[in-house]
């Protein structure tokens, strides 16, 4: 077990509802794994006020949306943050932090900003493609949930794809060569080529949100 990082697409619509209640937050989660008991806490939460929505017709809304699952980067947030934002989460004050990140504010476990375009590390945009967005008024047990709004989504992508596969390759190169090496990192033969494939399904992922239109969700769980 362990804490994994989530990126969820969520259409325009959706999100709208989500940011207004909480409580439809906790229905959109809940009816990805149980749509039944979802829908029936939500129901016994919202009793004594007047509804605005139809709960069926809600939970059908956002069963859509599941349709396509969430993008599941498991427990390599860390590195992943590091090496395309160049800090770590839930460390960042650590000596491994890059200058530009430290200027901005925190958001929980990650700095608040969501591209610097050319950095001072190698030139190369840093991208908080994990931990970037603002809050909602929902928790999923490591923290709140975050979002992005579609043309922030795009911004991120942009960095994403400036940055390039090759770029974050060099990235992890060249810390494994430093004597002092991040010490979040196994540094093996593997380890690389792992965390390429995770870069390439976040590129994908962020591609198939700007496409829709989508906004995103991004989380700890």
């Amino acid at each position: 077990m362990g804490i994994t990082a989530q990126l969820k697409q969520v259409s325009v619509q959706n999100l709208a509802l989500l940011r207004e209640d909480p409580a439809i937050a906790e229905l959109f989660f809940g009816t990805h794994w149980q749509p039944e008991n979802a829908l029936q806490r939500f129901m016994e939460r919202r009793k004594d006020s007047t509804l605005r929505y139809e709960p069926d017709s809600l939970k059908a809304q956002f069963l859509e949306d599941w349709e396509e699952p969430e993008l599941d980067l498991e427990k390599s947030h860390q590195e992943l943050t590091f090496l395309l934002a160049g800090y770590t989460c839930d460390k960042l004050s650590s000596p491994w932090t890059q200058p530009e990140p430290k200027r901005y504010g925190s958001n929980g476990s990650f700095l608040q900003f969501s591209v610097i375009l050319e950095s001072e590390w190698d030139g190369l945009p840093l991208v908080n493609a994990i931990g970037a967005g603002a809050t909602l008024e929902h928790r999923t047990g490591y923290g709140s949930v975050r979002y992005l709004l579609p043309n922030e989504v795009e911004q991120i992508l942009e960095g994403l794809l400036k940055l390039t596969k090759n770029g974050f390759q060099e990235r992890y190169r060249r810390e494994a060569q430093r004597s002092e090496r991040c010490p979040w990192f196994e540094w093996y033969s593997e380890e690389l080529e792992y965390l390429t494939w995770e870069y390439s399904y976040i590129v994908q992922y962020y591609q198939d949100s700007v496409r829709l239109g989508y906004a995103m969700l991004l989380y700890l769980s």
